[in-house]
C-alpha cells in the first residue's frame, strides 16, 4: 500500500498538461482457497474425531470469475512512451462453490463448510505506469507494458485486499482525440494469503492537450 500511495502522490504532482479520460470494462478470474472441516473421521485411520478442536482442515482451491467497469485517467502526452494511469472501477467476484459435494456428509454433520454463496461487490482503485515498447509504422499503434498497484478498498463483506497487476497493453489512436486500448495482466491479490489471477481490460479514451 505504501508503494501505491507514493505512486499516487508522484502522479498527482505532475502537471496535467495532457492526458485522457474514458470508460473501461474488465473481466478475468483469480484463485481462492475455501476451507472446510471433517468432524467425524480421521482421513488416515477412519476413526471418529470427538473433539472439534482436532477436526482436520481441508482446503479446496477454486477459480473465481471477475467482471466490472469504471473510469481510467491517463496523464501524459499522446506521443509519450511513458504515461501515468489512474483507474477507479467496480468489480464483482462470482460466488464460491460448495466444497463438499456429498449431501449426506452435510446432512449427517460429518462435514461443516464455510464458503461465500453470494456475489462479492468490490470498489477498486489503482495507480500505475505504461511503458511504451514499440510503435507501428503510422505511429497510431503502440505496444506497451503496464504496471498497476492499488487495492480493493471497499467490499460488502469487509475483506479488502491489496492488488498488483502487470502485463502487455496495446493501444490504437483512431484520431487525435480518441484512443482505444486492450490489456491483459497477471494479477496478485494479498489478504493474509496470496491469490493469483488473470485480468483483461478494454477501454476508450478521450485525449486532451
Amino acid at each position: 500500500m505504501r508503494v501505491a500511495v507514493a505512486a499516487a502522490a508522484l502522479l498527482a504532482s505532475m502537471p496535467a498538461y495532457a492526458g485522457g479520460i474514458g470508460p473501461l470494462v474488465m473481466g478475468g478470474f483469480h484463485t481462492e482457497e475455501v476451507a472446510y472441516y471433517y468432524s467425524r473421521t480421521n482421513s488416515g485411520t477412519g476413526a471418529r474425531i470427538p473433539n472439534q478442536q482436532d477436526w482436520e482442515q481441508v482446503f479446496d482451491p477454486q477459480i473465481i470469475g471477475n467482471a466490472g467497469g469504471g473510469l481510467e485517467l491517463v496523464l501524459g502526452d499522446r506521443d509519450n512512451l511513458i504515461q501515468g494511469v489512474f483507474r477507479a472501477f467496480y468489480m464483482l467476484d462470482t460466488p464460491q462453490l460448495n466444497p463438499v459435494g456429498d449431501a449426506e456428509l452435510l446432512d449427517s454433520g460429518a462435514a461443516v463448510t464455510a464458503f461465500r454463496e453470494d456475489i462479492k461487490h468490490i470498489g477498486v482503485g489503482t495507480v500505475g505506469l505504461t511503458f511504451g515498447v514499440v510503435r507501428g509504422a503510422s505511429d497510431r499503434l503502440k505496444l506497451a507494458v503496464a504496471v498497476h498497484l492499488g487495492a480493493g478498498f471497499l467490499t460488502n463483506d469487509h475483506t479488502e485486499f491489496a492488488l498488483a497487476q502487470a502485463g502487455p497493453n496495446l493501444s490504437y489512436l483512431f484520431s487525435r482525440t480518441v484512443e482505444g486500448y486492450i490489456d491483459v495482466s497477471y494479477g496478485v491479490r494479498f489478504r493474509k494469503t496470496v491469490s493469483h489471477g488473470l485480468y483483461g481490460s478494454l477501454g476508450i479514451r478521450y485525449l486532451f492537450d
